[in-house]
């Protein structure tokens, strides 16, 4: 059969359907003298299904040249084609986009044949899998009835297709692919009513994906009792799926992956929860779910995943959560668990991720789950835990994460960072977050044996010593460091070069000292961006500067600091024994935001050019003996939220306008008794001279003060005299000016009296 087209430009959100649905049509109208040269050629591609896939690719904007396979005779062969191997038929058509080949998201298509009015009879019968993801094709109701004549249709995938929006018309289709097994509708525009537009679909359907389709709705039981109990795999995230979860789901028996993450569902889990025994994962996360975990959800054996995070679960772990051998990961984040940790987690030997953080968990962490060698991922924070650190735990070689924050846990680090620090292959160890405890004693310098250490978090404890560069000897890797609020000295030798570059440092409370100078200096090398002990930055105009270095004396020794001075963007050395000025180099930190020096003994005036810190949000200088004014030019730095000036000997009016207007809280300045102006109460006068003048006079100081009034006095009079005489003497003396005078007065009297004249005369 022959198909004449008229040739024309079409809108480029229809362009890749009709590509897509013109070379089905071609390829369901096979001529049979082209398949017989094909089949002479001995190829395995029928002809007519090569030259409509030929159609497809001159037609297709391809800028990643995901078709450059799709050439020669055998388009069995090409990238995204399958075909049958007796008949030569193609069975499956993957003509997703993907973001690999299509960085830009570009418009795909270009000007392509109209379609006919009447699209033809769909006569291909051997195709199982059409993959249109990620398309922004211009799918319309007539496509999509003309796509319920595939048949044999098993897989369909239009997820991304956000132009797939009658749902009516996707009904009718759904309802005709009666051998449809996979339906991908992942992110796209339908709207309404999913027990509608599922209400006829196929009764061999698997797998169902519905996640993100932000505008559909429906009852999880109405839902439920439409679908086929052979249901493999069901994602309802992200949808308005509301309801209560019914005891029906217990019927799916063959559920594999079950998802209602961010929905609307309410209620407890159902007890028929344990007939699924072959579940995998489970996610209810983000839904208030109440009530307790069923006890029977040991049942879930071949369970992996298990996913409850931020609803509402009361009550205990169950005990026989121990029983699910293949779960690996556990996340319970942000419940009202009660009670405590089950011992019987410790035989869960395949977990990674155990998170049980933001819950009301009591008693001691079980020295059982220091036995799970494989667990990459610990969080029991924000808990009531007690007790200590199980030194089980020094056998978790492969752990990453290890977060205890937030709890009652007490004694030493000593024996977890003994048997972390001895591990065959190295400590694994990337981020250790203690802070917020009751932990005692020192910190082993074994601790600087931790090589992959990124963030530490040992604030708000009891730990006390020294800390020596032996602590930090292998951190190269370290970013985060915070040991504020303990009873530690921080001791560093005169010539230490830090191994890391971390963007925060907190020691507030720690016992530092000394006096406070630094000194910012540059290297001044000839090639420093090829130096093996150099590092350099990338400036915005793509220009390298050396790294900086920084000169603290503390405690009557100067120890020097190597690192990138311009990437600091946190500095909190308050409640140290830190004296002298704030020095000027610090101004250097361009892109500081946050800096505390507060509860120290720092001396002189607020640095003048402070302003150039334009990104600062947070400024504390609190609790020291600084002098002087407020500088008028940190009005100008707009980002500044916080201000704390409390509590210094600084003088002078408050500045006004700008940034000032929001600090209106007095507290910020109390403690100054030499400040005045808004929100404190006024100064004396707004007038700085004439208020010292009136406070001498009021004084009554003596003589001084009057001797000076009286010749301001004199000097006034002397001034009247000597100008009216300069004036009228001459006119006496000097008779050509007196004539001029009397002349100019006789010319201004004429004319204002013929002026008046004409007027009056109108």
């Amino acid at each position: 059969m022959t198909l004449n087209w008229d040739f024309m430009a079409i809108s480029s959100s229809s362009k890749h359907a009709v590509v897509i649905f013109v070379a089905v049509i071609l390829l369901s109208n096979r001529a049979n003298c082209d398949d017989s040269l094909h089949a002479n050629k001995g190829n395995t591609c029928l002809e007519s299904e090569r030259r409509a896939l030929i159609a497809i690719k001159s037609d297709m904007y391809d800028p990643g040249e995901w078709l450059s396979s799709w050439t020669g005779y055998d388009c069995c062969k090409w990238r995204g084609v399958a075909c049958d191997n007796g008949t030569g038929y193609v069975t499956r058509l993957d003509l997703h986009y993907s973001d690999e080949y299509n960085p830009r998201g570009e418009s795909i298509g270009a000007i392509l044949p109209n379609v006919p009015p009447s699209l033809p009879t769909f006569n291909l019968t051997s195709l199982t899998m059409l993959d249109l993801q990620q398309y922004e094709w211009n799918i319309s109701a007539s496509m999509l009835r003309w796509l319920s004549h595939a048949s044999n249709l098993e897989h369909l995938d239009l997820s991304r297709c956000w132009r797939v929006s009658d749902a009516e018309a996707l009904s009718i289709a759904l309802g005709s692919l009666h051998n449809l097994r996979k339906l991908f509708l992942v992110d796209t525009q339908i709207a309404g009513e999913l027990s509608t537009i599922l209400k006829n679909v196929s009764r061999m359907l698997q797998y169902l994906d519905l996640r993100r389709n932000f505008l559909l709705s429906g009852e999880i039981s109405t839902i439920l009792s439409i679908l086929p109990h052979r249901l493999e795999f069901l994602a309802l995230d992200s949808n308005k799926i509301y309801g209560r979860i019914p005891e029906m789901l217990g019927n799916y028996t063959s559920l594999r992956h079950l998802s209602m993450f961010h929905t609307q569902v309410t209620g407890g889990i159902p007890r028929t929860i344990g007939k699924l025994i072959h579940l995998e994962y489970l996610d209810l996360s983000g839904n208030d779910i109440t009530g307790e975990m069923p006890l029977n959800v040991g049942n879930l054996t071949n369970l992996e995943e298990l996913n409850l995070i931020e609803t509402s679960i009361t009550g205990l772990i169950p005990e026989s959560l121990g029983n699910v051998i293949s779960l690996k990961y556990l996340n319970l984040f942000g419940n009202k668990i009660t009670g405590e940790i089950p011992k019987t987690l410790g035989s869960l030997q395949n977990m990674l991720i155990l998170d049980l953080n933001g819950n009301f968990l009591i008693g001691q962490i079980p020295i059982t789950i220091g036995k799970i060698s494989n667990l990459h991922y610990l969080d029991v924070s924000e808990n009531n835990l007690t007790g200590e650190i199980p030194k089980t735990f020094g056998r978790l070689c492969n752990l990453r994460v290890l977060c205890l924050s937030s709890n009652n846990i007490n004694g030493e680090l000593t024996d977890v960072l003994d048997g972390l620090s001895n591990c065959p292959q190295g400590a694994m160890l990337s981020h250790l977050f203690i802070a917020d405890n009751d932990l005692s004693g020192i910190i082993p310098s074994n601790l600087g044996l931790l090589a992959q250490l990124e963030g530490l978090d040992l604030s708000s404890n009891s730990l006390l010593g020294n800390m020596t560069e032996a602590h930090f000897s292998r951190l190269t890797r370290l970013e985060y460091l915070n040991i504020s609020f303990n009873s530690l000295n921080v001791i560093f030798p005169n010539d230490w070069h830090p191994p890391f570059h971390v963007d925060e440092i907190d020691m507030s409370s720690c016992h530092l000292g000394g006096h406070f100078r630094a000194i910012f200096q540059d290297y001044t090398i000839s090639n420093p961006c090829h130096d093996n002990n150099l590092q350099c930055a990338t400036t915005n105009m793509g220009s390298y500067i050396p790294k900086d270095k920084i000169l603290i004396t503390a405690k009557g020794s100067t120890n020097e600091y190597i690192r990138i001075l311009s990437l600091v963007t946190s500095i909190d050395l308050s409640h140290n024994n830190l004296s002298g000025e704030i020095p000027n180099e610090m101004m250097m930190l361009r892109g500081l935001h946050f800096l505390s020096l507060s509860n120290n003994h720092l001396t002189g005036i607020i640095p003048e050019n402070i302003a150039v810190l334009t990104e600062l949000f947070s400024l504390d200088l609190s609790m020291n003996n600084l002098t002087g004014t407020i500088p008028s030019n940190l009005s100008a730095l707009n980002f500044l939220s916080h201000l704390n000036l409390s509590f210094n000997n600084l003088s002078g009016q408050i500045p006004t306008g700008n940034q000032f207007l929001t600090f209106n809280d007095p507290s910020i300045y109390a403690g100054n008794k030499d400040l005045c102006g808004w929100p404190l109460p006024k100064c004396p006068s707004n007038r700085a001279q004439q208020g010292r003048l009136h406070a001498r006079d009021n004084d009554d100081a003596g003589n001084g003060g009057k001797l000076e009034k009286v010749l301001d006095y004199a000097f006034i009079a002397m001034g009247f005299i000597i100008g009216f005489w300069a004036y009228w003497g001459t006119m006496i003396m000097k008779m050509s000016i007196r004539i001029a005078l009397f002349q100019m007065v006789d010319r201004i009297y004429d004319w204002s009296y013929v002026q008046l004249a004409l007027k009056f005369g109108r």
